[in-house]
């Protein structure tokens, strides 16, 4: 059985057994899709243990059980679990699993990843559409800010303006609230550069962009 864990606001997807990773169908040098991975780099060489422990991290975050089918060999995965930089809900979701290969995975908060509008066919399959994908990156943000968080926000600041981000995650999260982006937002603080590595984005440049988007939020409702 295959099923989805969330701990917090977004699902990710965990496979009912390590066993159901039979190797990447890819090698090489890739360009993850859109839905993955925002960022500007979007290129990585699986042959290059680096990179793919890079890619993992990301599909883990924020692919589908048919993205890990594509680009996750167990044994890999297995071997550089504990190397892996993770948010904790999905490092236990996970650690489950690889700690008793084979066997059932325990329930951590079962919930329902509703969709906010129509899927767009691509070369891949059905996708989210763009608007979908960007209110899922802020709501990740907004629900567990973490540094991979920051970099897909920034990466979307990029084509959308920060008013359409917040009309956008408000739409999809009736429980989305300025205020409390707000925090979220401010919790860059907690970071430092090493947990950007990878990411293409320094800690310093980040949170300076951050903290004027709190300022921001911050006089909007002052006013």
């Amino acid at each position: 059985m295959e099923q989805t864990f969330s701990a917090r606001r977004r699902p990710f997807a965990v496979p009912a057994s390590v066993d159901d990773l039979d190797g990447p169908s890819v090698s090489g040098l890739i360009v993850l899709p859109q839905h993955l991975d925002w960022s500007s780099r979007r290129s990585y060489d699986l042959d290059d243990p680096r990179d793919r422990r890079r890619v993992y991290e990301i599909v883990l975050r924020e692919g589908t059980l048919e993205d890990l089918r594509r680009y996750v060999d167990a044994d890999e995965l297995v071997a550089v679990f504990d190397e892996l930089f993770l948010p904790e809900d999905i490092r236990a979701g996970w650690r489950q699993l690889i700690a008793e290969p084979g066997g059932e995975t325990v329930q951590l908060d079962l919930s329902h990843d509703a969709r906010h509008g129509p899927s767009e066919a691509t070369e891949l399959g059905p996708t989210l559409s763009q608007d979908e994908l960007a209110a899922d990156k802020v709501l990740a943000l907004f629900g567990r800010a973490e540094a991979r968080d920051f970099a897909d926000v920034a990466a979307l600041l990029e084509v959308y303006s920060p008013d359409r981000l917040i009309e956008l995650a408000g739409a999809k999260d009736p429980g989305f609230s300025q205020e409390r982006f707000s925090d979220s937002l401010a919790a860059i603080h907690r970071l430092d550069e090493e947990d950007f590595l990878g990411t293409g984005r320094t800690c310093e440049e980040l949170a300076s962009q951050f903290d004027a988007w709190r300022e921001q939020l911050d006089r909007s409702r002052g006013s």
